[in-house]
């Protein structure tokens, strides 16, 4: 196979993985940052972390959200300044981080958000 054509598979296989329900939010926010030049990795990315957060998965998605969603979705709003559509999905997606519960608030001043 040609480096293009695995570059082609790198990114169809990262579209469809954070669009699986059982994708994990680590393998998400690592298909973000692995595909950060990526707008459409990027916008999926933001709104299957949202999804997670708000269909609600308790501290198992909440805390590696916090942890490291917030700063991969932040970087995605830096990386995207020009695509609407990652920076809708990326403020819903800060939106669904932000209450304060004790988990998440650190993560919002350690991002730079």
């Amino acid at each position: 196979a040609s480096e293009a054509q695995i570059k082609r598979d790198n990114h169809h296989d990262s579209i469809m993985l954070v669009q699986k329900d059982e994708t994990s939010t680590w393998d998400i926010v690592g298909a973000m940052w692995a595909n950060e030049e990526d707008a459409g990795v990027q916008m999926l990315g933001c709104i299957s972390i949202e999804k997670r957060v708000t269909e609600g998965g308790g501290e198992a998605t909440i805390i590696p959200a916090a942890v490291s969603g917030v700063t991969a979705i932040v970087n995605a709003m830096k990386n995207h300044p020009n695509e609407p559509a990652v920076q809708e999905r990326a403020c819903s997606a800060l939106l669904a981080l932000s209450p304060s519960d004790g988990k998440r608030e650190a993560s919002f001043a350690a991002s730079g958000a």
